[in-house]
């Protein structure tokens, strides 16, 4: 009886209170509505206000004393400047030119500009719109707080010359439109809330909290915690507990906090509540004589399981003792002043004492004392960041100098008080011995790695040598052959039968091809091994030096070149890829009704790309993978001339960048290749 009587009590609080919950969340809710529509809908009015004083003729006056030196303009200026500050309702108006200066104003507007109105003002010139500033001033400086009003002076030119500024005073409207409350209270008011970065700022008293304020109110609607528009419990940037709500300002960054004290908001719930729970306790008084034999022998069968849980308690603490007493690793605890509480078995081993000679001593009585302190500022660290840490220390112990593993955190009592540090310590002495041998070994295979590096060096050098003799030796009968057949060709043609010209042609044409492909063979050889000279490289000339010089080879072609970057390449080998690229490009397109090249940027699937694209034969995507092999040809020799090297070239060169290349192709449409320069390797990250 007594529970179903507590139970229909706790019910009845229950409902009461959250009857009268949603009473005030739903007076918060619509006061916040009310609030923030006001709020905007003044805003909009001073926005609408200057904007159409920015498209007076006051800007044409402004020009006529600016540009002409008229007086009797700036007269007229300031006596218009006086009714639009009489008709705005603003503390001041004044005008602030191009450069940010303040060049004309109501008798009470100041002369400096603060940094938020320069701000404004170049938006409003570059946006050719008006624009307001944040809230400022809070900060002792005169006029404190404001909100200016910039709107640009439309009739100066576009862009404009200077801006009309109404210099709004919150104080006037904004600020006691938000402090009414239309029903007696003494905590409830509506707040302008900011987000600046990772931080809050509340307008009104520019109090800045952490985004990451876990119970503050406005921290929790922005974050995501809690729903927007919708009354919740939480704290104001006072740090008191408050019902409120936070909705955003139409047309700003700023958002609208309606709050009430806790206290306040829940203080008719709690008078409700204490009726009831005094009804309540009148049946349980009523029922009480009956319960009070079933009280007793409760309190008995509790006394009983209190009993099980201190047993089941002091069953636990033994089993924590003897994990601890049994494990190989130095168990202990230590007090706020560095006293041991606790020391197992392995950590008195180690130290060489008796458990009565550790417990209750410190580290300067087992430790020198160099050892002693460092093991207090680890403590300390330990114990001031309130988290675990790990280290490894050298301890003096009756073998000798040990290494240990140490782990160590915060001890804390059942209020959640730092009372000390724990920690556990292993022995890694022989891991770390080990540990150094690998380290000698490893400085001795680098060694190794060294030597085989100088071996193989040497080994290129001889291959470059033999790759140079080897050219020389077969370009040499090459060019005698061909010498004497070009000779043979002017001198016996007209004796020679029409199959003989033509066999001497092929051997002409054969001689050259050899010699050719001999030439890509050693370009091909130098590209991995020809030395770098990494600086920035402008290339927009680089590019347009090169079109320039191919342009002229293929006059039917147009080629565009978009802004492309300044990188940092090595500008022969750069030159080499894009004059590779470009020229492939004008080749491949030179057949097309309306040949087309174009040099550019894209992002790519490895970022920024540099393209080169053309709208030539392309080639079949199944095929890709030759392009950058050596020799492989997607195209008959008799329909576009090449040895098939020169993009592979390209590959090896961008490759040497850091970057990578692809290429993508509709056959008769677009063909394009894109690469990139590695963003990680220094000198070569695309500036």
């Amino acid at each position: 009886m007594m529970s179903v009587v507590v139970a229909l009590t706790a019910w009845a609080i229950v409902e009461s209170q959250d009857q009268f919950r949603d009473r005030e969340a739903a007076r918060i809710e619509a006061m916040a509505d009310l609030r923030a529509g006001q709020v905007a809908t003044w805003l909009r009015e001073n926005l609408g206000r200057v904007e159409f004083a920015g498209r007076s003729p006051m800007g044409e006056t402004y020009l006529l004393w600016r540009n002409e030196g008229d007086t009797a303009a700036h007269e007229r200026l300031l006596d218009r400047l006086s009714s639009f500050h009489k008709a705005s309702g603003g503390h001041s108006v004044l005008i602030v030119d191009d450069q940010g200066l303040v060049v004309a104003g109501t008798a009470n507007a100041e002369q400096q500009a603060p940094p938020l109105l320069r701000d404004a003002a170049r938006r409003a010139i570059d946006s050719n719109k008006p624009q307001f500033t944040n809230l400022y001033g809070h900060d002792g400086a005169l006029p404190a707080p404001r909100i200016d009003v910039v709107a640009p002076f439309t009739l100066t030119g576009k862009p404009a010359r200077a801006v009309l500024v109404v210099r709004l005073d919150p104080q006037v409207f904004l600020f006691p439109t938000l402090r009414e409350w239309p029903l007696p209270s003494h905590s409830a008011a509506s707040v302008l809330v900011r987000r600046e970065g990772d931080f809050l700022i509340e307008l009104g008293s520019m109090t800045r909290l952490p985004l990451s304020s876990p119970d503050l109110l406005a921290a929790r609607v922005l974050r995501g915690d809690a729903p927007l528009g919708r009354a919740v419990d939480a704290l104001d940037f006072r740090g008191r507990p408050v019902l409120g709500v936070v909705r955003p300002i139409a047309g700003t960054d700023w958002f609208l906090m309606a709050r009430m004290d806790s206290g306040e908001a829940y203080a008719d719930a709690w008078r409700n509540a204490l009726w009831i729970a005094a009804a309540g306790m009148l049946a349980l008084l009523a029922t009480g004589a009956g319960a009070y034999w079933f009280r007793e022998r409760q309190a008995l069968q509790f006394a009983h399981i209190e009993r099980a849980h201190q047993e089941d308690k002091l069953r636990a603490l033994q089993l924590l003792d003897a994990i601890a007493q049994g494990s190989t690793d130095s168990i202990f605890a230590k007090d706020r002043t560095g006293r041991y509480l606790l020391c197992n078995k392995a950590g008195c081993e180690a130290l060489g004492k008796t458990m009565e000679e550790v417990i209750g001593s410190d580290d300067l009585a087992l430790f020198p004392p160099a050892e002693a302190a460092r093991l207090a500022a680890s403590d300390a660290q330990a114990m001031t960041q309130g988290r675990t840490i790990s280290y490894e220390v050298e301890l003096t112990t009756p073998r000798g100098l040990a290494t240990f593993l140490t782990t160590k955190g915060p001890l804390r009592n059942t209020a959640g008080e730092v009372t000390g540090v724990f920690g556990i310590s292993r022995d890694i002495t022989e891991r770390s011995r080990i540990s150094a041998e690998l380290d000698r070994h490893r400085h001795h295979l680098e060694e190794l790695v060294k030597e085989r590096t100088a071996a193989l060096e040497r080994t290129v050098s001889d291959l470059d040598a033999f790759s140079a003799s080897v050219s020389h030796d077969l370009r040499g009968p090459l060019h005698t052959i061909g010498g004497f057949a070009e000779l043979l060709e002017r001198s016996e043609a007209s004796a020679l039968s029409d199959g003989g010209r033509h066999k001497l042609a092929r051997i002409i044409a054969g001689a050259t091809t050899m010699d050719r492909m001999i030439k890509d063979i050693l370009a091909c050889s130098r590209a991995d091994r020809v030395e770098m000279s990494f600086r920035p490289v402008d290339l927009n000339e680089l590019v347009d030096k090169l079109v320039r010089e191919l342009a002229p080879a293929c006059p039917n072609s147009h080629i565009s070149a978009g802004p492309l970057p300044v990188v940092q390449a090595d500008p022969t080998l750069m030159g080499q890829v894009f004059s590779n690229l470009i020229g492939n490009a004008l080749k491949f397109s030179a057949k097309q009704g309306a040949p087309r090249v174009e040099i550019g940027t894209q992002e790519g699937p490895d970022g920024t790309e540099i393209f080169v694209r053309d709208n030539g034969v392309g080639f079949d995507a199944a095929e890709s993978d030759k392009l950058f092999t050596p020799f492989q040809r997607l195209h008959r020799a008799e329909d576009f001339a090449g040895t098939g090297v020169g993009l592979s070239i390209v590959k090896r060169l961008i490759e040497r960048h850091g970057g990578r290349i692809r290429a993508e192709s509709t056959p008769g449409e677009r063909t394009t290749f894109a690469f990139t320069l590695g963003a990680g390797r220094a000198g070569a990250s695309i500036g």
